[in-house]
């Protein structure tokens, strides 16, 4: 009896033994993927909101490009109201209708959760500094806003890089300089465009569409490419594209002091808009709002310019004008005067 029980232990043994060797236990492979399908950065589709297409002096950002380790299209531009802009468009037009060309662009499609809007955009024509130019708004599935405000000298400057420009060190940590081309020969300029990173307040919130408004300043505000994606320090970072020239410095400085031309006092916040011919073409500089004391200096190196010449615009007055040749006052007062005020005819 003992030994029929341990031959039975032995069979059974074996039994399971060849059992195991011929099907062994599969240990399924996890393939680890670094983004989740829903983490993964989405390129937002500007294109039906295009003001124009890019040419060929943007060859260098043209197309599919990686920056931050994220991707981007740039393919053209969005464009939205910037007086400038207008006006250059409406030069020498008996009928301006430059304006109705810029209208704000809404109803970008999103449709998805993210932490990060990472932008690359420029203007057309300077403004002042810190001036918001544009408002990029989120709109939630659940009805509410957020608005991210576009700033000139913190996200963005001109895309033409003009003679008059003395600096374009960015305010805003999270923006750069990511691209550079050759500008336009007449202007003796460069091209660029800026990449700027902007929070959103909201993250746990799907954003159905974005828009693009303008807030009706100086510059108008151009948008090539926009991408969403979720927060993750391990993503590759793009170096700042470095300037290919030495730092500007003007160092001379010419202050202009705006008063009321009845009462002498002085005009805050009037709008004065400088031009001059720094190394040869005539061109905007850096406009300006008159402090407290109706005063603001326009700085420019003196051996590199002949000619200064400005406006000053306040609401209420009549838009002043005034131009010097090389010899170049420290102070220059400028007054306002008030416009008529329009009776109606009896």
């Amino acid at each position: 009896m003992k030994i029929q029980v341990l031959l039975l232990s032995a069979l059974v043994t074996g039994l399971l033994v060849t059992g195991c060797h011929k099907h062994p236990a599969r240990i399924a492979k996890v393939k680890k993927v670094p983004y989740p399908q829903e983490d993964a950065a989405l390129v937002i589709d500007l294109s039906h909101f295009y003001k124009d297409r890019l040419g060929n002096d943007a060859a260098g950002i043209y197309r599919r490009q990686m920056f931050d380790g994220l991707p981007f299209h740039v393919d053209g531009r969005i464009v939205v109201y910037g007086q400038s802009q207008v006006n250059w468009d409406d030069r020498g037009k008996k009928n301006a209708t430059a304006g109705t060309h810029y209208p704000d662009k809404t109803g970008i499609p999103v449709g998805r959760k993210f932490e990060e809007l990472h932008l690359i955009h420029a203007t057309y024509w300077p403004d002042v500094e810190g001036e918001t130019i544009a408002l990029i708004r989120l709109n939630y599935a659940d009805g509410t806003k957020a608005e991210l405000p576009i700033i000139y000298g913190g996200q963005v400057r001109d895309f033409q890089r003009i003679r008059t420009e003395e600096s374009e060190t960015m305010s805003d940590l999270d923006t750069k300089i990511i691209w550079r081309g050759p500008g336009q020969a007449d202007f003796k300029s460069t091209q660029r465009a800026f990449k700027s990173r902007l929070m959103n307040p909201n993250p746990e919130k799907v954003v159905v569409t974005m828009d693009v408004v303008s807030t009706h300043h100086r510059a108008a505000y151009q948008l090539l490419a926009a991408t969403v994606a979720k927060t993750d320090f391990r993503r590759a970072v793009s170096k700042p594209v470095p300037a290919d020239e030495p730092p500007r410095h003007f160092q001379d400085v010419m202050t202009i002091r705006v008063l009321d031309a009845d009462t002498g006092l002085p005009v805050k916040g009037a709008l004065v808009n400088p031009y001059m011919d720094v190394d040869g073409p005539y061109m905007v500089a850096a406009p300006f709002y008159a402090d407290a004391a109706g005063e603001g200096v326009i700085r420019y190196p003196k051996e590199r310019t002949q000619h200064i010449s400005l406006s000053v615009e306040m609401n209420g007055y009549t838009t002043s004008h005034a131009g010097w040749t090389e010899d170049f006052l420290e102070t220059n007062i400028i007054q306002l005067e008030h416009k008529p005020i329009l009776t109606a005819a009896p």
